[in-house]
């Protein structure tokens, strides 16, 4: 129904429709969810509650809205990334954007590995803060140095203060 090209369903019949796929979601396999997930990633309409739903499921299921949708915003990224474990994380460093609140909470939930993806991503964007973190955290773990001198927003003096620990 929302994959529909034509006239589709007014706001009602939406509504009515997402409700009864987040029922069914709850009870199908989990490739038949994985699969309604990748299908509705891309999707502009697709029912917000059940892309939170699916986007809190297991990994394979959650990994392409955690990358691709755009239905869930940053509060929701937020969220999954607080209840949920370094697979999630990594998926969203993938997103083409990441916010600056979203890179927060990532830096502060993840592991030296997910704060390596989501520096190489140029679409994440940091608060000051959390660039001192990450500068801070540089200093025991080598493989971020490189990727953070990269960085084009990398303030000077941060930059500065990685050299004194770089080999």
């Amino acid at each position: 129904l929302f994959l529909d090209p034509g006239p589709g369903l007014n706001a009602g019949e939406q509504n009515i429709a997402a409700e009864i796929l987040s029922q069914v979601a709850r009870e199908v396999e989990r490739e038949v969810r994985a699969r309604l997930s990748y299908r509705l990633a891309n999707l502009e309409n697709a029912p917000v509650d059940l892309i939170r739903q699916l986007a809190s499921d297991e990994i394979q299921v959650a990994r392409p809205l955690l990358e691709r949708s755009g239905a869930l915003n940053d509060q929701d990224l937020v969220e999954i990334i607080n209840r949920q474990g370094k697979e999630q994380h990594m998926s969203v460093t993938n997103r083409a954007r990441v916010s600056a609140g979203v890179s927060e909470a990532l830096v502060a939930k993840g592991d030296d590995e997910v704060v390596l993806a989501l520096v190489q991503n140029n679409g994440a964007e940091f608060s000051r803060n959390t660039m001192e973190v990450m500068v801070d955290r540089s200093e025991t773990s080598d493989n971020l140095h490189k990727p953070l001198l990269s960085r084009r927003d990398l303030p000077p003096d941060l930059m500065h203060n990685i050299f004194w620990w770089v080999s």
